[in-house]
């Protein structure tokens, strides 16, 4: 605001003669208008060099300010290297171009003078008549490409969704811009983005899916089949270009992305080998693929799903993540199909993962069905080490069917699964498929060699799972108790398996030969050892037999006859009513008793086993 009169007319009258000789610039002012000053407070010294960035980050900030005695500075004109610009701020970030190469200095540029003037306007619109002013010179490194980064070669043979990036230096850097050349063409403009990702940029499912931010998304079409030649260059701000870097290439399109793996699990398990398992209310099923472009280096972008059923299927997915679940499914045979599509579009043939979810049938069947797990692993038939005939044939008569018809005298209908030769990509192992439906399951071990029901990869659990639907187990072998726990003398929490389902808490092992005859009780018969089943060098008993502890609700059917266990028990029977499992355990291996011994004694605990 400038200064007004006001005085009186008298006083006015007298001065006016001073007055006249002034002449103000206002008329009715009493005192002339005085130009603003103009003062530049941060800027490069005058006829120095400086990098025309003085940071990675930032810009070379000029300051300046006005000042004006008898009013207020309104704004200032600002100048540089002849153009001017309307501004009311005081500072301003200016990049200093310099972008003539020094022919003297490799990856440099030639030092460029530039000129700085600022002059501030009062409120009267009155300028500084003495703008201030710095000349200075300014010089710039030419960046330097490093790195075309890739994972392919020159020459290498690819497709079109390839991406690549590069990576840079600048002895002075500030910020940078990279254009992309194909075959000596521009296929981008300069752009602060130094990745690029091929991709059928018409889908925008994919188009989308690009980190746009950090990637710059190129159309395939740029990329047509045919040897071609990517080029890169890097662009300062300062205007220095780096020299080119350049990736001959053959594209191809004959090769569709491939799906190498797709796997399941069940309520958080795995199916088993075979892709069974037994139901769960409410279970989540997920799957998840892998899938491949590497062969043509290119990448694989999204996946979808469908779910074949015996009664129903489902559309195809969204494409999305390698990662689908399902909730629920229903007992039945599933087929579930993966496709993967890679960033040009290009979609995979389908991998497919078969599945049986089952729901147990076994409970009050009118046909009792029974299944015989033969561990036998085909000895050389002498005493001592039965073949897998021998053992068979011993079975057969204990329960008293043929293979003509495979039902015994009780009506039960059995199957056998010779555990060697049941296989799954080379693992033996029992299914829900093999027990869904058996109501009772008669485990043995008759040759010495090795005993699996616990060291087979899936067998504790399905037998486990089994047991917990109902299922009933008769259970012997040879050193049953090792394969149940660890060493000659074990203890079972309540939570093992022994504990929990055979009702167990502990054992013991006789290493020496000493098992000859148990006793039976609760209505079982006495056994004994049949001497011509055994070398006669054992003297008609077995070592590595085992006498069990039973926890409360357990009993003994058949207790040890002489030393070192005498009266303890050797066959313990688990009826537990809070369970819905039945199981009876034997320490020995019953191939190895008398037929006319072992054949009432199996009988009795196979209807125990149906009829509770």
């Amino acid at each position: 605001m400038k200064i007004t009169s006001i005085l009186p007319v008298a006083v006015f009258g007298a001065l006016l003669p001073l007055l006249q000789g002034c002449e103000p610039s206002t008329p009715g002012q009493l005192y002339p208008n005085t130009p603003p000053e103009t003062r530049i407070v941060v800027a490069p010294l005058a006829d120095s060099t400086h990098d025309h960035y003085i940071s990675p980050e930032i810009t070379f900030r000029v300051q300046w300010f006005g000042h004006d005695e008898d009013g207020l500075v309104t704004g200032y004109w600002l100048k540089v290297d002849g153009d001017s610009v309307w501004t009311t701020r005081g500072d301003s970030a200016i990049a200093f171009e310099s972008p003539q190469p020094d022919p003297n200095a490799p990856g440099e540029t030639l030092p460029v003078s530039h000129t700085i003037s600022v002059r501030a306007v009062d409120d009267d619109g009155m300028a500084d008549p003495t703008p201030a002013t710095r000349t200075f010179f300014a010089s710039n490194y030419t960046p330097v490409i490093d790195e075309f980064v890739s994972d392919f070669l020159p020459g290498s043979v690819v497709g079109a969704g390839i991406s690549f990036s590069v990576s840079y230096s600048d002895p002075n850097p500030s910020g940078a811009f990279v254009r992309l050349w194909i075959d000596g063409v521009a296929v981008t403009d300069w752009d602060a983005r130094a990745a690029f990702q091929f991709c059928n940029t018409s889908d925008p499912s994919i188009l989308n899916s690009v980190d746009s931010g950090a990637v710059k998304p190129v159309d395939i079409s740029r990329l047509p089949t045919g040897s071609h030649t990517l080029t890169l260059r890097v662009m300062d701000w300062g205007g220095a270009v780096s020299d080119s870097v350049s990736r001959l290439i053959t594209v191809v399109d004959t090769m569709p992305p491939l799906l190498s793996a797709l796997t399941s699990t069940y309520s958080g398990l795995d199916y088993y080998p075979d892709g069974s398992v037994f139901y769960a209310a409410n279970a989540a099923t997920r799957f998840e693929a892998e899938g491949s472009a590497a062969a043509y280096y290119g990448a694989i972008h999204s996946y979808r799903y469908r779910l074949i059923g015996e009664t129903d299927s489902t559309d195809w997915t969204a494409w999305g993540g390698a990662e689908h679940s399902e909730t629920d499914l229903a007992p039945g045979r599933y087929r579930a199909e993966v496709q993967c599509r890679d960033w040009t579009g290009a979609v995979s043939a389908p991998l497919v993962y078969a599945m049986t979810i089952i729901e147990p049938t076994f409970v009050g069947a009118a046909t009792k069905k029974l299944l015989l797990v033969d561990e036998t692993r085909d000895g050389n038939g002498r005493p001592g080490s039965p073949n897998d005939w021998q053992a068979d044939s011993t079975w057969r008569v204990i329960l008293g069917y043929d293979t003509t018809n495979w039902i015994t005298p009780q009506g039960w209908r059995v199957s056998e699964l010779d555990y060697v030769t049941h296989t799954v990509g080379g693992v033996a192992y029992v299914s829900p498929l093999d027990l869904f439906d058996k109501n009772v399951v008669v485990w043995h071990s008759d040759d010495k060699a090795e005993f699996n029901f616990e060291v087979g990869a899936f067998n504790r659990r399905a037998i486990s799972e089994y047991l917990d639907r109902g299922g009933r187990l008769f259970l012997c072998g040879w050193d049953v108790g090792e394969n149940l726990g660890n060493g000659d003398s074990l203890t079972f929490t309540a939570s093992s398996f022994s504990g929990k389902y055979l009702r167990v808490t502990g054992g013991k092992r006789s290493n020496d030969r000493s098992f000859g005859a148990t006793v039976g009780a609760g209505g079982y018969g006495d056994l004994h050892i049949d001497s011509a089943k055994v070398p006669n060098a054992w003297a008609g008993q077995l070592d590595k037999c085992w006498i069990f502890y039973p926890s409360h609700r357990s009993e003994r059917i058949e207790t040890w006859s002489g030393v070192p266990f005498d009266g303890m028990g050797s066959a313990i029977k688990n009826f537990s009513p809070l369970n819905n499992w039945r199981t009876i355990t034997c320490g020995f291996p019953v191939y190895f008793l008398r037929d006319s011994e072992s054949t009432p004694f199996v009988r009795k605990a196979v209807e125990e086993l149906l009829a509770n």
